[in-house]
């Protein structure tokens, strides 16, 4: 459903019925309810039972267990949020479609800004973002039996994972945690970092 916004029209509405423009974030109000809808979105085309927001839940706690600055945790945790907006697509089709990945360049720092948190990330930053976004998806794949985790694995840079992320990932992908509680763990880190 389109809605009008003074004299734009709004591409979607969220679950909280604010109008979402795709080209021009400012016309969303960032709020938790809505970053909430991740728990429907799905990663892997679908094809996998891992959503974004178990994702992001899992990233968070991956870089609370390596110990990452409250900041950089925080950052990590919302790294997809955008995808509340956009939804997620895998890497090789995001590529394949022009302007895709310039909306996400768009919507990323507007999220962090709404947040409380950087809107620009340090070259180090993205790089620690990265490291755990990388280690989640082997470990997620790990867990789900998926045939091209080895591929992922080298792709990605990722070596050996310790036995206690292994656990971590299971409880995340298997969710022992309702997604209510996934979007705490990725609130509380946010939060914490925006104070």
């Amino acid at each position: 459903m389109n809605v009008l916004i003074g004299d734009t029209i709004g591409d979607i509405t969220t679950a909280s019925g604010r109008p979402v423009v795709f080209h021009d974030p400012r016309h969303t109000e960032i709020v938790w309810e809505d970053l909430f809808s991740l728990r429907r979105v799905c990663r892997y085309g679908g094809h996998y039972p891992v959503t974004v927001l178990a994702h992001l839940a899992l990233c968070t706690e991956l870089a609370t267990a390596r110990h990452y600055t409250v900041l950089d945790t925080a950052l990590v945790s919302i790294h997809d949020a955008a995808e509340a907006y956009l939804g997620d697509l895998p890497p090789k089709l995001k590529h394949q479609l022009m302007g895709f990945e310039e909306l996400e360049r768009i919507w990323e720092p507007y999220i962090r800004r709404e947040l409380g948190l950087p809107e620009l990330l340090t070259v180090e930053q993205h790089r620690r973002v990265k490291v755990i976004d990388n280690l989640a998806l082997v470990l997620e794949m790990m867990v789900v039996d998926h045939p091209l985790v080895d591929v992922a694995r080298e792709r990605n840079g990722v070596g050996p994972v310790r036995r206690e992320e292994l656990r971590i990932a299971e409880e995340f992908v298997h969710p022992m945690y309702s997604p209510i509680e996934q979007l705490a763990t990725i609130r509380n880190a946010v939060e914490r970092a925006a104070a």
